[in-house]
């Protein structure tokens, strides 16, 4: 995609709408999560299956986001944008998000309302992972590679406040009825999308040229999954192994609170990590981190007071932000410009695999022991480290790498 030398290195407009989707995004999510049980005990549907429907749906986003990338990439060939397909994704997902609360006026009960109830729910996961890869695959078309570290800090400051939101308001989300609820969910996306839309550059002409041709390489491909596996895996236990150090070293301190600022300060670091990954190269700055997040966090159960184990935390959040933060400049610039919807999807797919894994694995996360946990860290990040080593082989560093 050419980008004309008088356009800025970062559109921000075109961005905060790209954030704007991802907060209607995370709001869903919060929603449905809320709800879940609710409507699961309505339809005497057993509180298990709840853990059955995560490993259901993210098993079939593992394939269903690089597919769904892909097919964006095949779009903006053809017609010259990703939109057609995203619409199709944010108008199913609003209206099945929105069939959610009616299933609970259906009476009465059976057998086959519960099947229908478990269909609507998957339907709907699969609806919102059609439309992610194509929407977050468009970063690049409104940042120059050097830049997006910074203009995806945006998408990661809102992702982080969604961590801080999701405890505290579950209760007030369910206060307004689930019908409302899911219905202000519903005008969200839509709304968002709709503005995303308005403010998107002009499409460019179908491209004559074979689609990736034999640019696109196939180990690539596997390596950003292989970054999506680790850095998710990490970052799942990560989060966890902060809550199990609190109530070991801190065993009189709020432990949500304490979590509350874990998330906040992911929040913050955002966009300083993107100025940092922007200035130094997103590659290098990732390797640093995930070093420095390995250290970090094997120190933290042995801080002897809770001023160094804040020092601690401190250095692993930020680490933290800069690994999150860099994920999707980093593998858009991993495969040809034209293939960003199949390099996004391999991402979120490697993610969707790791979660799969983890809740097939650990059904009580609290179990895991701190040593255990921060152990699987450290092995997590450091194959994250060997991928990313691996990558330079595949494609040689550039100055921004």
């Amino acid at each position: 995609m050419n980008r004309s030398p008088s356009l800025p290195p970062v559109l921000w407009t075109q961005v905060l709408g790209l954030t704007a989707v991802q907060i209607a995004i995370s709001l869903m999510w919060i929603i449905y999560g809320a709800y879940l049980p609710q409507l699961l005990g309505e339809f005497q549907i057993p509180s298990e299956i709840g853990l059955v429907l995560l490993i259901v749906e993210n098993g079939l986003a593992i394939a269903f986001q690089p597919i769904m990338g892909a097919l964006s990439d095949r779009s903006l060939h053809w017609v010259g944008t990703r939109f057609p397909l995203i619409s199709v994704g944010v108008v199913l997902a609003s209206a099945l998000f929105l069939a959610i609360p009616l299933l609970a006026f259906v009476k009465p009960v059976s057998t086959l309302m519960q099947w229908l109830v478990i269909f609507v729910l998957v339907a709907w996961s699969l609806a919102m992972v059609a439309f992610q890869s194509p929407i977050f695959s468009l970063l690049i078309k409104y940042a120059a590679v050097p830049a997006l570290p910074l203009a995806s800090s945006l998408l990661t400051t809102a992702a982080a406040l969604a961590g801080v939101l999701r405890p505290s308001v579950n209760q007030f989300i369910l206060s307004f009825g689930p019908l409302t609820t899911f219905l202000v969910g519903s005008i969200v996306l839509l709304g968002a999308a709709t503005a995303l839309r308005a403010v998107d550059l002009s499409k460019q002409p179908p491209s004559p040229e074979p689609l990736g041709g034999d640019r696109l390489s196939w180990a690539m491909m596997m390596l950003i999954g292989g970054v999506g596996i680790t850095v998710g895996w990490g970052n799942r236990l990560m989060i966890d192994s902060f809550g199990r150090v609190f109530r070991s070293q801190l065993p009189e301190a709020n432990i949500e609170q304490l979590m509350t600022w874990v998330f906040i300060g992911l929040a913050l670091m955002a966009v300083p990590g993107g100025l940092v990954a922007t200035r130094f190269g997103n590659r290098r700055t990732i390797i640093a981190a995930l070093i420095g997040a390995i250290a970090a966090s094997q120190l933290m159960p042995l801080m002897p007071n809770g001023i160094l184990l804040g020092l601690c935390v401190t250095v692993v959040i930020f680490a933290l932000g800069i690994i999150l933060n860099g994920a999707f400049p980093l593998v858009l610039s991993l495969l040809p410009i034209q293939r960003a919807g199949l390099a996004i999807g391999m991402y979120l797919g490697g993610g969707a695999a790791a979660v799969t894994a983890f809740a097939m694995l650990f059904n009580n996360p609290d179990q895991i022991a701190i040593g255990q946990g921060l152990l699987m860290v450290a092995i997590a990040f450091t194959l994250a480290i060997g991928c990313l080593l691996w990558s330079y082989r595949l494609q040689p560093a550039s100055p921004s790498a």
